[in-house]
């Protein structure tokens, strides 16, 4: 396989077609497998322009519509209406790219259609939705959606749940803390994460010795993650607590995290503040310079 330059080259005005060296056939076929950005859409706008001289093609339509590219996709999907396919628009409203569907949705609209209710139907059939029909809805969806997207938070595809807890935040709805919290455990880890960067703005109000508990060896890496995340977001001496403890993680990056935590601390001004007693400050300082040289240290 030749090399992005060589193809960039080769897919200039005036060169030979991949067809007339490769035998692949023309263009619109070749695009659909090519990686490198650029010429993929230099072979894009050849095919439209093909399209347009020489009326609809349903095999290089096929062949927009297949690409790895979200780009050249997102062309195809424009590339329906002129071949006289725009019913199919309802195809591409949960395609993995935001690109490409908002030109479902325009399709759709142009063909008189409506794109929140095609959603709708999706995101309120279990067996039907997916992570990217939930993140097109959000696309389109108000506040007053709320208990579609929060119906989702059960769903049995960890995809959708992280989707559509996304969502939530995303329109700035406000799931409760418990619930929130309960996510934190989820089996999916960007449940986890979702759930983590849904109470990171209210750290501050949450139960520091829940979130220490959620950073025993007995939890998945990726609660554990999620609970060091939010002590740290929450900060204070429950964060300082919970960094000595996982600075010999064997989770290389918790312990990364932990130790990078460690090693930036303000000791002083922890101890001025009075968010810990000398002692146990002297207990947590002689446990971390047994993992880190303490020169490191900020004592001073």
């Amino acid at each position: 396989r030749a090399a992005p330059t060589g193809r960039r080259a080769a897919s200039r005005p005036g060169s030979p077609s991949p067809a007339d060296s490769t035998g692949r056939g023309s263009s619109p076929f070749f695009f659909a497998v090519e990686r490198d950005p650029v010429t993929g859409r230099t072979w894009t706008d050849a095919a439209l322009a093909a399209l347009d001289a020489g009326g609809p093609d349903d095999a290089a339509v096929d062949a927009l519509l297949g690409s790895r590219s979200a780009a050249v996709r997102a062309a195809g999907v424009t590339a329906l209406r002129r071949a006289g396919r725009a019913a199919e628009a309802v195809d591409h409203l949960a395609d993995r790219a935001g690109q490409v569907r908002a030109c479902a949705r325009w399709l759709l609209r142009q063909d008189g259609g409506d794109p929140y209710a095609h959603y709708r139907g999706l995101v309120t059939d279990r067996r039907r939705v997916t992570r990217y029909a939930v993140a097109g809805f959000r696309e389109v969806a108000g506040q007053a959606d709320g208990p579609l997207l929060h119906a989702l938070l059960d769903h049995p595809d960890g995809a959708v749940r992280a989707t559509a807890l996304a969502a939530l935040r995303g329109l700035g709805l406000v799931v409760e803390d418990a619930v929130l919290l309960g996510l934190l455990e989820d089996p999916s880890a960007s449940v986890s994460r979702e759930a983590a960067l849904s109470l990171l703005g209210v750290a501050e109000r949450l139960d520091s010795a829940a979130l220490a508990d959620r950073t025993g060896p007995e939890w998945p890496p990726h609660t554990r993650r999620a609970a060091f995340r939010l002590l740290r977001g929450r900060g204070g001496s429950a964060e300082l607590r919970a960094a000595v403890a996982m600075m010999t993680d064997p989770d290389p990056v918790l312990g990364l995290y932990a130790r990078s935590t460690v090693i930036n601390w303000n000791w002083l001004s922890t101890l001025d503040e009075g968010e810990a007693h000398r002692a146990e400050l002297g207990e947590l300082l002689a446990r971390a310079a047994r993992v880190l040289d303490v020169r490191r240290l900020r004592l001073r």
